[in-house]
């Protein structure tokens, strides 16, 4: 299999094609916009949190296939985790996605395998990280507000 067919397999064109949780969520406790100064890569993530646990993940922007497949993902294994699970999980991914640690087979990140061939080509990992990078700031300021959801 080639670099680029196994770079843009079934489940990034699908995720791409079809993004989960795509739309601006009116009542967010977190707000977070990220840009990717390499490809031009922008998004608007959106959080409802309930007792820090998240509740919904929605996202707006204009991305790559590798960065909204990694966003739709994102998204859907969000749901139900508190916000310190969310945080690990964005450190999980960044040693997947940067080759520290291999892809997991099963488990909460499993689905992200579809990503590993970006490791092959280390600029594009900036796209797959921009909604976790998103993520992880907007946590950190709403952890830094104090606030109480």
């Amino acid at each position: 299999m080639s670099q680029l067919s196994e770079f843009y397999s079934k489940a990034i064109l699908e995720h791409f094609k079809h993004p989960h949780n795509l739309g601006k969520l009116e009542d967010a406790d977190i707000i977070e916009k990220g840009f990717n100064v390499s490809c031009g890569d922008d998004i608007h993530l959106f959080v409802r949190l309930k007792d820090h646990i998240i509740e919904q993940v929605s996202h707006v922007g204009r991305r790559s296939a590798i960065s909204q497949s990694s966003t739709s993902m994102m998204t859907e294994v969000l749901t139900g985790k508190r916000i310190e699970e969310a945080l690990a999980l964005v450190e999980e991914f960044d040693k997947m996605i940067t080759g520290q640690e291999p892809f997991q087979e099963d488990g909460d990140l499993a689905e992200f395998s579809a990503l590993k061939g970006v490791v092959k080509m280390p600029s594009r990992v900036p796209c797959a990280m921009l909604p976790w990078g998103t993520l992880k700031i907007g946590i950190e300021r709403f952890q830094q507000a104090g606030k109480k959801t």
